[in-house]
């Protein structure tokens, strides 16, 4: 196989994906538009404020599978790639196995949690919300861990470079929710417990019935089985996975903490307002996130087979779309206020220091992920890792400090995640330009 021909291969399997991304991200993201205003209104806006905080913690908490997730996808890549099926099989049923005994202990753990923390001081809640909260808790992490433990199906298709079926995936879980939903809404009394069960069941039944089929039919030769669990596969991946695991933790202190800071510092009222914006400009990030989804797994399998230009041209290519999206986060600002009136149909009161530093948060991220897709790829995380675990320390006294006394509210603690990620913006280009020339060494390479 030539190199003219691999590189034309990489580019048309991540043109097909991307269209497949596209069409069934946007139709989940357009799913969970429409269930903003379905839940305003049967919520209300303090009990929407508490349940976003509670479902923000859980979201992030879904992706906290000890790195297991992203240490298979790298590693069952290059399995799949030379056919070696033995090992891949292997390497899942390791997989399964570790995740499935670290998924019972994480959900009890928070199934104990969630009847013992006093969530009414913790998110600055209504007293009688009080026994409605604990169960509200227990729901949605008792799904969570089941959706934790069947995870890796999406790792196998990430893997196998077929990313917009993970894609699929996620927008028929949304839709079950989503029509869940709305039937309670329209049929019975109103109930956060209720609401909270019918949010949260959809993904972990989606991918409990993709698991059956896919391991019956075409991953039935790597189908997971507790015979084929090897130590030396599973140790290779945790070794893998922990580098991971850390900056998913980083990843939940920064991101899932802001709707409970918010809510603790000024209640949960203001927590729907800062949901409501985020998700509006969400909407371009989602967009061009989907452009890098599938570039991850290509990169590992282009890198190792030494295709380094595609791999300078497709970053090229995505610094390129950043003007694109700069105009349109532009143009968001400016008609904010008619899509919020159309949107919501309800009163938020949205200040423009939020968007102003929900905008920048956008921009930085996404030139971020252009670098990181390739260092993640290709697994050289130490520089990730001592950079997370600094971001952490000034995150949280530098968002109380613009949050309370310099940019109040919300803006505050996104701006501060903005500062944070700031030199990340320098760092992940320059090793990535190190990679692709052979220079990386010491922590630029490890």
């Amino acid at each position: 196989m030539t190199s003219a021909f691999q590189s034309q291969s990489l580019s048309h399997r991540i043109s097909r994906n991307t269209v497949g991304i596209f069409a069934f991200r946007g139709a989940s993201f357009a799913v969970n538009l429409l269930l903003v205003p379905i839940s305003l209104s049967y919520l209300g806006t303090t009990q929407y404020g508490v349940w976003i905080t509670i479902a923000s913690v859980a979201n992030w908490v879904g992706f906290f599978d000890f790195g297991l997730g992203n240490g298979l996808r790298n590693r069952l890549s290059e399995s799949l790639a030379t056919e070696d099926f033995v090992r891949s099989r292997g390497y899942l049923s390791s997989a399964y196995f570790a995740l499935g005994v670290m998924a019972i202990v994480l959900t009890g753990g928070m199934l104990l949690a969630s009847h013992l923390l006093d969530w009414i001081v913790l998110l600055n809640a209504p007293s009688a919300m009080r026994d409605d909260l604990a169960w509200v808790a227990a729901s949605v992490f008792g799904f969570l861990g089941l959706r934790l433990g069947l995870g890796l199906v999406n790792s196998l298709l990430y893997a196998d470079q077929r990313p917009a079926l993970v894609s699929l995936l996620d927008v028929l879980g949304s839709l079950l929710s989503f029509a869940s939903v709305y039937a309670i809404s329209r049929n019975t009394q109103h109930s956060i417990i209720l609401f909270g069960i019918a949010s949260s069941y959809g993904p972990a039944v989606v991918l409990l019935v993709a698991s059956v089929i896919l391991f019956s039919t075409r991953y039935r030769k790597i189908a997971p089985h507790y015979r084929m669990f090897r130590r030396d596969l599973s140790s290779e991946m945790i070794f893998l996975g922990a580098k991971f695991f850390v900056l998913q933790v980083v990843g939940v202190v920064l991101f899932a903490t802001t709707s409970v800071m918010i809510a603790h510092l000024f209640g949960p009222d203001e927590v729907a307002v800062y949901a409501v914006a985020f998700r509006y400009y969400a909407l371009p990030m989602t967009g061009f996130n989907m452009l890098l989804v599938p570039y991850w797994s290509a990169y590992t399998q282009a890198f190792a087979i030494g295709e380094f230009e595609w791999i300078r041209s497709s970053i090229h290519r995505l610094r390129g779309y950043l003007w694109w999206l700069l105009l349109l986060l532009l143009l968001m600002m400016f008609f904010a206020e008619d899509i919020y009136t159309v949107w919501i149909k309800t009163e938020v009161g949205l200040p423009g220091a939020l968007s102003v530093a929900l905008v920048l948060y956008v921009l930085i991220s996404s030139w971020c992920n252009i670098h990181v897709n390739l260092i993640n790829g290709v697994g050289k995380l130490n520089l990730q890792i001592v950079f997370a675990l600094s971001s952490v320390v000034l995150f949280i006294p530098l968002s109380y400090v613009l949050s309370t006394k310099i940019i109040l509210g919300g803006a505050g603690i996104v701006a501060a995640i903005c500062i944070v990620l700031l030199p990340a913006c320098i760092l992940w280009p320059i090793q990535s330009s190190k990679l692709l020339r052979g220079t990386a060494s010491g922590i630029w390479g490890a």
